[in-house]
């Protein structure tokens, strides 16, 4: 019951409302009121209520003229909505026709020269359109989404002209109740200086009815008044505004009269604004474009989180798979058990059999344990290979040496399963360990708030329509280096876009991203550049007689402004090597980007080389620049020296570790090394390093040779180490040049 008296009341209000405006759009007898009643019907907002409401309004001016032409623009524009309904047919620019068409009454009988009427009727037609799309923002979206200029321009074309009809029929204070009412509810809805542009909108009827621009400083004054109290208690801001408007009418003496009437049309609005609950006022946020968007980045947000939660829990089941394959690796411990079995077994056949045992100086322990030890070692047992104690303890050793042979090599498949088994336990912990830290990083990111900063996105935005760039949605998020979506016409350049965000940021961008929407309209990701870039440049021969090389680089862009710098040179030459190095560079580069740590992925690629290939290895040189720090993290296992050639000097990268897949347990050689921009990092395989002798000279070749393009630089070291080996390539030769400089503006 209480919910039907709710839109009984809404109707009769919404009703009287349109009647109040129809009455004031029809002042000095120009009927504007029917371009509004006509937009209303196109927009299908209803029929029965605005055509009452146009009806009574015409009453009031006691015009049976403008009685009959409301009465006629209603039928015509009810049969036109007939129509377009029967068809099936959305209204058109057609529709033209029919309120043309309406003011023939106006046009044949209101007394008005012909071509007053014709001018008039000709502005009523104009005035439908824009009515129209006001209708279509206010009434059919209710601002659900950002009201692009056109549809703000007809907005405040319609409450313009309201506003002049209602002062030249009630007067200014009327009109100034509304005024104080939609700045308070702007201000209080926007919580932005931008909203600005209400409290002008709002004065407008005002200075074209009088004249005046005085109204603009007064409303603007009423908007800061209510902005710098609105955080807090409604009723201050309603306190301020009153304050200021009694300031202009004692103090300034702005208006000409300023009776009881007027102050309290000032106080009215703005306490009835003050009472106004906060629920009410969220609700409007929420069905407006400011809380869709809002609501976009809740909802990214929560997405976020739940999927954080979900990667964590991911993680951590790769974590409880690392944790348990460890505790499962009990090959030591069957180990021991087989030896027990064999020395068992072999005291049992060969030992108590021993005509001798009865006199046997050795225990039991002591007959068989080392010899089995020594015998799983070895693969087989021989006479040399017994301690002198034992010998001398020992009358007849052949017999035990016969039978844990046999029985080693019954046993030694099994332990050969064993060791294979734990091998692959551990590859597989390896990488339960890579994953759950890098699904742990990504849980964390995610977990993150959408921390994008509101008033980043509207300067941007604004300066990008300075320069002639009209953006569809602008987020500024992230902390430090922030990130910047946009969507964007699919028209606009992406050279320009960068040009324009360098110069609004002050630093340069790169494109991280980039998505097309639909056939006009595309979405790009903006981020921060660093300030120096990086060029390559690589040179490699084959060993003479080979048709594969086994060196093998990569180059590999990590984010965020980090490379990987890669050299593999795999043992010897042709298609086995060249394999062993691929193989190696590309789990490196796949571990890397998946976001695994270089402390992870190094022992997982040694482990999975060394149990894949037999007697197969590389030697690797890897470098991880950072062009954001100016650094370069480099790793050696295996690999001859590498150097950093720069206008101060030559700095000496060091290696002494072992090449990839020769021990199970790695220890690389590693090397921190600050860069900048003019320098020259250069790594070389060891077919290089041959051909030169020694670093020594080396070192005093790159003191002649320019420090030019990386490329020339890569070719010339290749040239030279060729001319000192008489053209001959005893070993496959690669050198592998990246040059520093400074980006771009």
């Amino acid at each position: 019951m209480k919910r039907k008296s709710t839109k009984f009341i809404t109707k009769i209000a919404v009703f009287l409302s349109e009647t109040a405006v129809f009455f004031a759009l029809s002042y000095k007898k120009i009927p504007l009121s029917s371009a509004l009643y006509a937009a209303l019907i196109s927009c299908g907002t209803g029929i029965v209520a605005p055509s009452i409401a146009l009806v009574a309004s015409s009453v009031i001016y006691k015009s049976s003229v403008m009685f009959t032409n409301a009465l006629v623009t209603t039928a015509v524009m009810i049969i036109a909505s007939c129509v377009y309904k029967k068809l099936n047919k959305r209204v058109g620019a057609e529709s033209v026709i029919s309120v043309f068409a309406s003011q023939i009454v106006y046009v044949a009988f209101f007394d008005l020269p012909i071509l007053n009427k014709l001018l008039y009727t000709a502005i009523i037609t104009l005035f439908y359109f824009v009515s129209t799309v006001a209708v279509a923002t206010a009434v059919n979206k209710k601002f659900s989404a950002m009201p692009t200029v056109a549809e703000c321009a007809s907005v405040i074309a319609v409450y313009t002209a309201f506003g002049c009809g209602a002062i030249e029929l009630v007067g200014e204070a009327p009109l100034k109740a509304v005024a104080i009412f939609l700045i308070l509810f702007a201000a209080k809805l926007y919580k932005s200086p931008s909203a600005l542009a209400a409290a002008v909108f709002a004065a407008l009827p005002f200075c074209i009815y009088t004249g005046d621009l005085g109204y603009v400083a007064l409303y603007s004054a009423i908007f800061f008044a209510a902005f710098l109290f609105n955080g807090y208690v409604g009723i201050l801001s309603a306190l301020a505004v009153v304050a200021v408007d009694v300031i202009f009418a004692f103090f300034i003496r702005f208006y000409a009269v300023y009776g009881y009437i007027e102050a309290l049309l000032a106080v009215v609005p703005a306490f009835v604004f003050a009472v106004i609950p906060t629920a009410t006022f969220e609700k409007l946020i929420g069905a407006s474009y400011l809380g869709g968007e809002k609501l976009t980045r809740k909802t990214i947000a929560r997405v976020s989180s739940r999927l954080s939660g979900k990667i964590y829990d991911l993680a951590e089941a790769f974590s409880e798979t690392e944790a348990s394959l460890s505790a499962l690796s009990l090959h030591s411990e069957i180990r021991r058990a087989t030896v027990r079995k064999i020395n068992k077994a072999a005291c049992e056949s060969a030992c108590d059999k021993c005509s001798s045992v009865k006199y046997c100086q050795l225990s039991a322990s002591e007959r068989c344990e080392r010899l089995v030890d020594l015998a799983i070692a070895k693969g087989r047992l021989t006479l040399v290979d017994l301690p002198k104690d034992f010998l001398d303890k020992c009358v007849n050793p052949n017999p035990l040496i016969y039978e844990i042979n046999k029985l080693t090599e019954r046993y030694s498949a099994e332990n050969e399963r064993l060791k294979r088994s734990d091998e692959v336990k551990k590859i597989i912990s390896l990488y339960a360990l890579g994953a759950n830290e890098t699904l742990s990083q990504l849980a964390c990111s995610l977990n993150c708030a959408v921390d994008s900063d509101e008033t980043e996105e509207r300067k941007l935005t604004k300066f990008l329509a300075r320069r002639g760039k009209k953006t569809f949605g602008v987020m500024v998020s992230g902390t430090g280096n922030a990130v910047i979506s946009m969507i964007l016409p699919e028209s606009v350049p992406d050279e320009e876009i960068l040009s324009d965000v360098a110069e609004y940021a002050d630093h340069p961008a790169y494109v991280s991203d980039k998505q097309k929407i639909r056939d006009d309209l595309k979405y790009v990701e903006l981020k921060r550049a660093p300030a120096i870039n990086a060029a390559f440049g690589v040179s490699s021969v084959t060993k003479d007689g080979s048709k594969n090389s086994g060196d093998v680089h990569s180059i590999m862009d990590l984010g965020d402004g980090r490379y990987l710098i890669a050299l593999s040179d795999g043992m010897g030459s042709g298609e086995t090597a060249l394999s062993t190095s691929t193989a190696t560079i590309g789990l490196i580069e796949g571990l890397l980007k998946a976001g695994m740590k270089s402390s992870v992925v190094l022992p997982l690629v040694n482990e999975m080389i060394s149990v894949s290939t037999e007697d197969n290895f590389s030697a690797v040189d890897i470098g991880i620049v950072d062009l954001f720090n100016g650094s370069c993290d480099f790793i050696k296992i295996g690999a001859p020296y590498g150097f950093i050639l720069s206008p101060e000097g030559i700095r000496f990268i060091e290696g002494s570790s072992l090449p990839i897949g020769i021990l199970s347990e790695l220890r690389p050689t590693t090397a921190h090394a600050g860069v900048k921009s003019g320098d020259m990092i250069i790594m070389i395989s060891d077919g290089v390093t041959d051909a030169f002798g020694s670093s020594t000279d080396f070192i005093e070749y790159l003191k002649t040779a320019p420090a030019r393009n990386p490329q020339a630089l890569a070719d010339d070291v290749i040239k030279k180490a060729l001319e000192l080996t008489v053209n001959v390539a005893e070993d496959d030769m690669t050198c592998f040049c990246v040059r520093l400089f400074d980006r771009a503006a």
